[in-house]
C-alpha cells in the first residue's frame, strides 16, 4: 500500500534594503534615491519624508523605487526614509540630505588640494570636485585645468 502525503512549505526571507544615490545636491540639481530590497514575497516601497505625513510620489518596480526631485531648494534638504513593507513587517532606511545654496557657494582652490594628492584616483578627483563648491556659482571667470594632475 502506497501513502501520498503533501506538505506546504511556505518559504519568505528578507533582507534589508539600501539606498543609492548622491546626498550633497546644488540647489536647482535633481535629487535621485534608489531604494532596493530583496525579499520573498517581494517588499511594497515607498519614501516619506519626517514632517510632511504623506508619501513621496515614486517610480516604483519590484523590490525598487526611485525617488526623484527636479529643482531641489534648500527647503528640500533632510532625512529621507525608505519605507519597505513585507507581510506584517516594515523595514526602514534612512538618508539625510543637504542642499546647498549657489548663493552661499564658497569657492576652493583646487590647484592647491591636487598638488598636496599628486596621486589621486579619478574617483578621488571627482570627490574633491564634488567637496568644493566652485566659482562657477560666482565667478564667470573661472576655470580649471587638471592635465598636469592626470
Amino acid at each position: 500500500m502506497t501513502v501520498n502525503v503533501t506538505k506546504i512549505l511556505n518559504v519568505t526571507y528578507v533582507k534589508t534594503p539600501t539606498i543609492t544615490g548622491e546626498s550633497t545636491i546644488m540647489q536647482d540639481g535633481s535629487l535621485n534615491l534608489t531604494c532596493t530590497g530583496d525579499s520573498f514575497p517581494p517588499f511594497d516601497i515607498t519614501w516619506t519624508k519626517p514632517g510632511i505625513n504623506k508619501t513621496l510620489n515614486s517610480k516604483t518596480g519590484p523590490e525598487t523605487s526611485t525617488l526623484v526631485i527636479h529643482n531641489v531648494t534648500e527647503e528640500h534638504s533632510g532625512q529621507y526614509v525608505c519605507c519597505a513593507n513585507h507581510l506584517n513587517t516594515t523595514l526602514f532606511q534612512d538618508i539625510n540630505i543637504t542642499v546647498i545654496s549657489k548663493y552661499s557657494a564658497k569657492p576652493c582652490n583646487i590647484s592647491v588640494i591636487l598638488y598636496k594628492f599628486r596621486s589621486v584616483t579619478t574617483q578621488e578627483i571627482l570627490y574633491i570636485l564634488k567637496s568644493c563648491i566652485f566659482y562657477f556659482w560666482t565667478d564667470t571667470n573661472f576655470s580649471l585645468s587638471l592635465s598636469q594632475y592626470c
